[in-house]
């Protein structure tokens, strides 16, 4: 197979139709008439459409085109003139199974070079699913092409829910193309309803799949839209400010924002010049665009790839800096470096490290945002910790998150020492990713199984990027122990293997515990006795430095405390049954868990504390 680009959007007829209005009595059906060795005109009855050549049927020229081009795989969809949604649906179906085979004919000669989606006879939705189901399960096809609306409905029309439900449940790609454009009265000239026309329904498509609530209905519908979206980019805004002020009219079926669902769809670059390309990235990130060029007619991209190639920063190369705070645990830092290099970038130059300012223990938040706003563009990841292991310095989680996000990258946050430790909101943080170990605060002794967020958008978008596991398989269809992974909703369809059951029990039981205690009594609990600690080691141990911020609300449990004597006074804590931990060169940290810990428990660690360091009388402090 030759390497080169995959072409989504591509147009393929068979080299002759039959007499379709023979066949079905009436007129109106599209034909082919030769009129060279290698050309055909499209006439509708006695009227001409469009002039054709072989490309438009010919696989060995489409082959002999993309090797020219550097394209690997075409895939493969009828006209869209074909879609034929004005005809009775029986005669549709007959004439859709007819093209289907054709382009199951073609995929099957060359799976190496092409892909297939089918047509659907879209107005009668038990015809068009029975078809759906033959090409999912008969023929080897991808998906399906359909149209922006059919038969006088739109997309969130339940009949074609119906449709696009099947389609989720088949596991078929679903690329909408628009046809039959609206106002055609007022479109008679200057070639407007593909010029004007056609985007305006690809707008019209986005609206019903979002304010119509489609994708709310169908969380493992894969979508994209043909030609860059149409015009829905350029009105976003629009649509999402009368969605904030006329919700009694807007968001009728869904109260999401249409924007919170562009992680879900999918577009092609066929959009023609430079800038929209460009919102398009920014809009919806490289992995959301795919090359489209129309092939093989004249509006489309005669040379595939030229758009995208003509700018500059796309893909990984636009994207291509992690910041990661210091200090951090090693094992996170371990984790960021090697990914760089698998991906064959150099730490070095492309991992970013924020530590505090100079004389200070903790971080500014305003140094990572500043850090996170110069790296601009060029930002894919922040990697942080929730509650610093070294300080426990508690981090503003929505804030970074949202700094985040405005320069366009992905926010992710290592919660080991948050959880259970502090209250976490994540989804309302707006979070990309999270993950946590359950032996600390949440109880659950060492080795037990770790926890893992991922945000809707990303949970339920199966087209999100992921190392696919059989147990990510969704429940519905694991079992059918089939070539092609069907992503779990939500963090699910991140799970690699099936979790131990043993290392489950403990886990079970601990969070049992803290639900029936709840966050915010833990929480409470844990300001007063982590305060009144640190007001007994300023009395009972006035040589020990606590480095963890004073403030409530920057501080969980645990306090991180320098000492002169760090690795004797944990010796000494130790003959007294004090359990803390120790950090090079000069700290000890230790936490009056609220769950197990009290107030005698916080006094007796700082004069045990003082004792070892001499600021306080000596003795045992049990």
């Amino acid at each position: 197979m030759t390497s080169g680009a995959i072409d989504v959007h591509t147009h393929i007829l068979p080299p002759a139709l039959p007499d379709l209005r023979q066949r079905f009595g009436y007129g109106g059906w599209p034909s082919i008439v030769p009129d060279g060795p290698r050309s055909a005109r499209i006439v509708i009855d006695d009227r001409f459409f469009r002039s054709i050549d072989d490309d438009c049927w010919d696989p060995a020229r489409r082959i002999e085109d993309c090797d020219r081009d550097g394209v690997a795989v075409q895939v493969l969809s009828t006209v869209p003139l074909m879609f034929s949604y004005w005809a009775p649906a029986a005669d549709a179906a007959d004439l859709a199974r007819l093209l289907n085979d054709h382009i199951a004919e073609v995929v099957s000669a060359r799976p190496d070079r092409f892909v297939g989606l089918a047509t659907l006879p879209l107005q009668d939705p038990r015809l068009a699913i029975a078809e759906l189901e033959r090409a999912m399960r008969d023929l080897p096809m991808a998906g399906i092409q359909i149209g922006t609306h059919a038969g006088g409905r739109e997309l969130d029309d339940p009949a074609m829910v119906e449709v696009l439900e099947a389609a989720q449940d088949l596991g078929a790609a679903v690329f909408i193309h628009p046809w039959d454009m609206l106002a055609p009265e007022r479109m008679t000239r200057h070639w407007l309803p593909w010029l004007v026309g056609m985007p305006t329904e690809l707008a019209l498509a986005f609206c019903a799949l979002t304010l119509g609530g489609v994708l709310a209905r169908l969380p493992r519908l894969r979508v994209m839209l043909a030609h860059g979206g149409g015009a829905f980019p350029g009105i976003l805004g629009r649509i999402e400010a009368g969605h904030r002020a006329r919700p009694d009219l807007v968001a009728t079926m869904d109260q999401r924002s249409p924007r919170a669902y562009l992680d879900r769809l999918m577009v092609d670059s066929l959009v023609h010049d430079p800038a929209p390309l460009r919102y398009l990235l920014d809009l919806l990130g490289p992995q959301a665009i795919a090359l489209g060029t129309d092939y093989p007619f004249p509006l489309g991209e005669l040379r595939p790839g030229t758009l995208i190639g003509s700018l500059e920063g796309i893909g990984d190369a636009g994207r291509d800096l992690v910041i990661i705070e210091t200090p951090t645990f090693p094992s996170d830092r371990y984790a960021i470096e090697s990914h760089l290099r698998h991906r064959g970038l150099d730490p070095a130059r492309h991992l970013r490290v924020i530590g505090p300012r100079s004389g200070e223990a903790t971080l500014r938040h305003e140094d990572l945002e500043a850090a996170i706003a110069e790296a601009g563009d060029r930002l894919a990841l922040t990697l942080f910790a929730g509650v610093n292991f070294a300080t426990g310095q508690v981090m503003d989680i929505a804030r970074l998150t949202a700094a985040t996000h405005a320069v366009g990258a992905i926010s992710g946050w290592d919660l080991a020492h948050a959880a259970g430790n502090v209250p976490l909101a994540l989804h309302e943080a707006d979070v990309d990713f999270a993950a946590w170990c359950t032996y600390k605060y949440l109880d659950s002794g060492p080795g037990a199984i770790a926890q893992a967020f991922v945000h809707e958008r990303h949970g339920s978008n199966p087209a999100t990027p992921r190392l696919s596991g059989w147990w990510g398989n969704h429940p519905d269809t694991r079992f059918r122990m089939a070539d092609t992974f069907d992503p779990g909703i939500g963090a699910d369809g991140w799970r690699l293997s099936n979790p131990p059951i043993l290392s489950l029990a403990p886990v079970a039981v601990a969070l049992s515990i803290f639900d029936e205690v709840g966050m915010p009594a833990l929480r409470a609990r844990s300001e007063r006795v982590t305060g009144y600690f640190a007001d007994c080691l300023a009395t009972l141990a006035p040589s020990a430095v606590v480095l963890t911020p004073s403030e409530r609300e920057q501080r969980g449990a645990m306090l991180s405390v320098r000492l002169p004597d760090a690795r004797g006074t944990l010796a000494a804590l130790e003959t007294q049954g004090i359990v803390a931990d120790f950090r090079e060169p000069d700290i000890i940290r230790m936490a009056p868990v609220p769950m197990t810990n009290g107030f005698l428990d916080a006094w007796r660690a700082a004069a045990a504390v003082g004792a070892a360091l001499g600021d306080t009388p000596g003795g045992d402090a049990r």
